[in-house]
């Protein structure tokens, strides 16, 4: 197992990975005049390449470190990785989808700590759609994720995702805004981790088809633990479960 620290730019006028193994190469003769000590104030271009390229050739176990700054993110991936950013707050790493698919779309053992993750705009887990995968975020802020289906900024299949000290706020979906926690899901909150202003549209909602805006929860699990919470959220905050 290696750690890929993303990312360095060298003498050369190079982008690449410490590992010693490209990730992404990209000569550029504007570099020297930049003049820029890290990677924050690199082109958007550029910074796209390098998210990208970084997760798409990391190895299985890699660990990649992404500096502070706004990366435009669509990345599908089945691998076991750790991913670790500069925070959730202000000056974090943010993984931003432009409204352009699911931000990560995932199958593996999955950690991630300091992001946060937004812009997603897809059909199902427009944050993160995660099939069979068990998935731990730590300090990551998931927020204004648009569904057309289930999950808005979560759509968890047959997988296991534990949050601690993880926002989700300011998404909506037809069925469970914030998450949709699908059939033989597990999901755990921990550490004050909390679900709220959230929204489901679908046209359900009454008794016979209620909706959720927080938890959908469908033949799945929920725990709350250590003062997580699921408030605020509408119509309602949970279906499928009695965990809140």
């Amino acid at each position: 197992m290696q750690e890929v620290r993303a990312l360095r730019i060298v003498q050369e006028g190079q982008v690449q990975a410490e590992t010693g193994r490209d990730i992404v190469r990209r000569r550029t003769a504007m570099l020297r005049r930049w003049r820029v000590p890290g990677l924050r104030r690199l082109p958007r271009r550029l910074r796209l390449h390098l998210a990208a390229g970084c997760l798409t050739a990391a190895n299985f176990g890699d660990t990649i470190r992404l500096c502070p700054g706004r990366y435009p993110t669509n990345a599908v991936f089945n691998k076991d990785l750790t991913l670790i950013g500069a925070g959730s707050g202000a000056g974090g790493t943010i993984l931003d989808g432009q409204d352009r698919g699911s931000v990560l779309d995932i199958t593996g053992i999955i950690e991630m700590r300091g992001f946060t993750i937004t812009g997603g705009q897809a059909a199902t887990g427009a944050g993160i759609r995660a099939y069979r995968v068990t998935l731990r975020l730590e300090d990551v802020h998931l927020a204004d994720h648009q569904s057309s289906g289930a999950g808005g900024a979560i759509n968890s299949d047959r997988g296991e995702i534990t949050l601690i000290n993880t926002r989700i706020t300011g998404s909506s979906a037809e069925r469970g805004g914030g998450i949709y926690n699908g059939l033989n899901s597990v999901l755990i909150l921990q550490s004050n981790s909390a679900i709220t202003g959230n929204s489901a549209s679908g046209s359900g909602g009454g008794p016979d088809d209620p909706v959720a805006g927080g938890i959908h929860n469908a033949g799945a699990s929920v725990h709350l633990l250590d003062g997580s919470s699921v408030t605020g959220n509408t119509p309602v905050n949970c279906i499928g479960t009695s965990a809140c």
